[in-house]
């Protein structure tokens, strides 16, 4: 599957990313993204699980591997557990779920980080972020 995303980033720019997905019976797997005006494409080699198919509330996990040149290491956790509501209406049994990708290898010494923020998740496999 894939996940479109346009984004309104801290400078006020606007930038757009595509991630091809798979749901298999470890969890919800990233298999790559292409992103940005030139369309540079991230194969991650190992693909970075995203949610773990046993995932619950105080569940942690992680993954690491390739994304394309660089080393990867994906950490995530979930912070918490109820009801969520937004403009797609309201959901009782949700999970908030963080995660932070670090990205190291790059040609200068030093490794980025991002934190994807919460996800909340509903157990008909929906999902928002924030």
């Amino acid at each position: 599957m894939e996940v479109r995303r346009r984004t309104l980033e801290t400078f006020g720019g606007i930038s757009d990313s595509t991630d091809a997905l798979v749901l298999d019976p470890r969890g919800l797997l990233l298999l790559g993204n292409r992103g940005g005006v030139a369309g540079t494409e991230v194969v991650f080699d190992r693909p970075a699980l995203l949610r773990p198919a046993d995932l619950g509330p105080g569940k942690s996990w992680s993954s690491e591997g390739k994304a394309g040149t660089l080393n990867y290491e994906l950490e995530g956790r979930a912070i918490g557990a109820g009801a969520f509501e937004s403009e797609l209406g309201k959901f009782d049994d949700c999970l908030s779920v963080q995660t932070r990708l670090t990205l190291s290898g790059l040609p200068l010494p030093r490794t980025g980080s991002r934190a994807a923020g919460l996800w909340r998740t509903g157990p008909d496999g929906s999902c928002s972020s924030s």
